[in-house]
């Protein structure tokens, strides 16, 4: 959330342009901990 605030998009395109250019900032190892650490990963 931060991020997105930082980027301040104010239109749904500059919203996905700004997703895309957080995904950049995290590698797969990294989102994939975070999802099993929140219980949305299945075994």
């Amino acid at each position: 959330k931060a991020h997105l605030r930082r980027l301040k998009a104010r239109t749904l395109d500059g919203l996905w342009r700004a997703v895309g250019d957080i995904c950049d900032l995290f590698e797969p190892d990294e989102c994939r901990n975070y999802f099993k650490a929140a219980g949305y990963a299945h075994d």
